[in-house]
C-alpha cells in the first residue's frame, strides 16, 4: 500500500516536473503561463458592467473627462470640462498620462466601462510583466521571476484596489515599483551605470499616484541611510544615486514642475484641509491576507505565505548573493508592514502626514518587496528537496485560492459600504465627479455651484455682454462699459494660467479671482471689445514641457551610445 502512495507521488512529481521545465526553460512559455494565470484576478470583470467601487465614478470621471477634452482638440486635457461647466483642473495636480488609452478608446464611443475594464486587465498583465522582468534581471531565474510575479500580481492589497477601492493611481502604481526596486538593485548591489532604470520608476510613479511617491520617497531614503556602508565604500554609488535623481526631475518635469507652481500659487483646499486621523492595522492582522467583509475599509493586509516563507529562511543555511539581497528585500517588506500598524506615533505623525488617511496605503510597498524575498526563499528551499515543482503548485494553488475568496469578499464589504445588500452595478456613467475637490479653490462656495446661474456677472449695470464658447474657449462680446474700474466675472474656477485676449487689440486683460472663485476679468475702462478666455498655461508650464522633451531626446540617445558597454 506504501509502495504504491510512493509511487503515485512519484508519477505526479514527475509530471509536473515535465510540465515546469517546458515553461521555465523557456522565456516565452514562462510569460505566457504567467499571463494566463494572473487574469484569475479579473473574474469579477466577467459580468456585465462594472462592480461600484470606492473611487470608481471619480476615475470614471477623469477618463470621460480627458476624453471630451480630446474631441475638443485640447490635448493637454488639464481642465476637465465638468463640475457643472465651470472647469476642474484635475489634470494639474492628478497627472492624467495613463489614462490617455482609456479615454482615446472613449472617444471612438466605447462606453467607458468597457474602457475601464480593458485598462483593469491591462494594468494586471503590465504588473505581471513589471515585476518578471525586474526580478528576472536580478535573479536571472524565469522560476523565481514568475514565482515573483504572480505572488505579487495576487496579493490582497492589490485585488482591494482594483476591485473594491477602484483606487486607480495606485492600481497604476503596483507597475512601477518592481523597477524602481530594480533601479535600487542596480544603484546599491549591481551595476550603478544602470541609474536610469530607477529614474524611470519614479518618473513613472509620480504620474500614477502623489501620496505613493512620497510613500516610496521617504523609504528610499531610509533605505541608503540603512545601506549607507555601501555608498561609502563606493562613492561613486552615492553619485549615480544623485544622478537617478536630476535625470529623473528633468524626465518628470513636464508634470512636476506645473504642479509645484500650481501648489505654491494657489490657494487650494488641499493646503488649508485640517490635519486628519490616521487609520492603522494591528500588526498581526496585517499577515492575514483575508478581507475584512464586515467593513468598507477591507485590505487583508499580504497573507500567512509570508510567514511561512519566514520559516522556510530559517532553515536555509547556505549564506549567497541572492539570498542576502531576499534578506534585505524581507527587512524592509516587514519594515513597512510594521508601520502600518499602531507601532509607529501616528497620533504625532498625522500632523505632518494625515493627509494619507490610511497607512495600510504601505502594503503596496510591502506586498512588492516580500514577493520578491519569498519567491528568492521558495525556489533555494525547494531547489534542495525533490518536490520543488509540487511545492510550486501548492504555493500558486495557495495564492489563487485566496484572491477568489478576496473577490468574493470584497463584494460582501461593498455591500456593508453601500449599506443594502445589492451592490450595484454599473453599465454607463455620464456623471462627472470630483471626489472631495481637494483641487479647487479654498473660497470656493460649494452650496452655490449647483444653484448659481453660469451668466457673466459685472459691477457696472450699463454694460452689456454675451457669452458664447466654442470647444475649450469663451469668447465674451461687450458693449457700453461707462465705468473706469469694470470687471467682469465668468463662469469658470479660476486657475493660474488661464488668459483673456482682446481679438480687436490683440492685447490681453488682468485676471484674478472673483465671485465664488470665478475668472474675474479687469475691463477697467474699455468701451468695447471682444475677449477671448482660454487656459494657455504657464511659461514653467511651457518651459517643463520643452525640459523634458529634451531630456528624453538626449537620455534615448545616451541609453542607445551605451547600451552595449551597460
Amino acid at each position: 500500500m506504501k509502495k504504491n502512495k510512493k509511487n503515485n507521488i512519484e508519477i505526479i512529481e514527475t509530471f509536473f516536473s515535465k510540465q515546469f521545465n517546458k515553461i521555465f526553460k523557456n522565456n516565452r512559455n514562462t510569460i505566457i503561463f504567467i499571463s494566463l494565470l494572473s487574469l484569475i484576478s479579473c473574474l469579477f470583470l466577467l459580468k456585465s458592467g462594472i462592480i461600484k467601487g470606492h473611487d470608481l465614478e471619480y476615475h470614471l470621471s477623469r477618463i470621460s473627462a480627458i476624453s471630451n477634452c480630446l474631441k475638443n482638440g485640447d490635448l493637454k486635457a488639464l481642465i476637465h470640462d465638468g463640475f457643472y461647466g465651470y472647469g476642474y483642473a484635475n489634470g494639474l495636480f492628478y497627472s492624467n498620462l495613463f489614462l490617455y488609452f482609456p479615454a482615446f478608446l472613449n472617444s471612438l464611443g466605447i462606453n467607458v466601462i468597457v474602457c475601464y475594464k480593458i485598462f483593469l486587465v491591462l494594468c494586471t498583465l503590465l504588473t505581471t510583466y513589471s515585476m518578471y522582468f525586474c526580478v528576472k534581471r536580478i535573479s536571472k531565474s524565469n522560476s523565481i521571476a514568475a514565482i515573483a510575479s504572480l505572488l505579487f500580481v495576487f496579493c490582497s492589497y492589490r485585488i482591494c484596489d482594483v476591485m473594491v477601492r477602484a483606487a486607480v493611481g495606485e492600481i497604476l502604481s503596483f507597475i512601477f515599483i518592481p523597477i524602481i526596486i530594480l533601479g535600487l538593485y542596480e544603484i546599491i548591489f549591481g551595476d550603478y551605470k544602470k541609474f536610469y532604470i530607477f529614474s524611470l520608476g519614479f518618473v513613472g510613479l509620480v504620474n500614477c499616484h502623489l501620496i505613493s511617491t512620497v510613500f516610496m520617497f521617504i523609504i528610499i531614503v531610509l533605505i541608503c541611510i540603512f545601506k549607507l556602508n555601501n555608498f561609502i565604500n563606493e562613492p561613486k554609488r552615492f553619485q549615480y544615486l544623485i544622478f537617478s535623481g536630476i535625470l529623473g526631475l528633468l524626465l518628470g518635469a513636464f508634470f512636476i514642475f506645473p504642479l509645484l507652481e500650481q501648489y505654491f500659487r494657489s490657494n487650494l483646499l488641499i493646503t488649508t484641509q485640517k490635519e486628519s486621523a490616521v487609520y492603522t492595522m494591528p500588526f498581526l492582522r496585517l499577515f492575514s491576507g483575508i478581507f475584512n467583509f464586515k467593513s468598507h475599509f477591507i485590505p487583508g493586509g499580504v497573507g500567512f505565505i509570508y510567514l511561512y516563507a519566514i520559516y522556510k529562511r530559517t532553515q536555509l543555511k547556505k549564506k549567497t548573493p541572492l539570498l542576502q539581497f531576499s534578506d534585505f528585500c524581507m527587512i524592509v517588506g516587514l519594515a513597512a508592514l510594521l508601520a502600518c500598524s499602531d507601532f509607529l506615533p501616528w497620533n504625532e505623525l498625522s500632523k505632518v502626514l494625515g493627509s494619507i488617511q490610511f497607512t495600510w496605503r504601505l502594503l503596496f510597498v510591502s506586498s512588492a518587496f516580500l514577493s520578491i524575498s519569498a519567491a528568492i526563499i521558495f525556489y533555494e528551499s525547494f531547489q534542495s528537496s525533490n518536490h520543488f515543482n509540487i511545492s510550486v503548485v501548492i504555493i500558486l494553488l495557495y495564492v489563487i485560492l485566496i484572491c477568489v475568496i478576496n473577490q468574493i469578499l470584497g463584494y460582501d464589504s461593498l455591500k456593508t459600504y453601500y449599506g443594502n445588500k445589492n451592490v450595484e452595478y454599473l453599465k454607463n456613467y455620464n456623471d462627472f465627479s470630483i471626489a472631495s475637490g481637494e483641487y479647487l479653490p479654498s473660497k470656493t462656495d460649494w452650496s452655490l455651484i449647483a444653484t448659481d446661474k453660469r451668466e457673466l456677472k459685472t459691477n457696472n449695470g450699463d454694460i452689456t455682454f454675451h457669452l458664447s464658447k466654442k470647444k475649450d474657449k469663451y469668447y465674451i462680446q461687450f458693449e457700453n462699459n461707462t465705468g473706469t474700474d469694470t470687471y467682469i466675472d465668468v463662469p469658470l474656477i479660476y486657475y493660474y494660467g488661464y488668459r483673456a485676449k482682446s481679438i480687436n487689440h490683440n492685447n490681453y486683460y488682468s485676471l484674478n479671482y472673483g465671485y465664488n472663485t470665478w475668472i474675474r476679468v479687469y475691463i477697467n475702462d474699455v468701451k468695447e471689445d471682444r475677449i477671448v478666455v482660454w487656459y494657455k498655461g504657464t511659461k514653467i508650464e511651457r518651459l517643463s514641457c520643452i525640459i523634458s522633451i529634451l531630456s528624453w531626446i538626449l537620455f534615448i540617445y545616451y541609453y542607445k551610445k551605451n547600451k552595449g558597454t551597460n
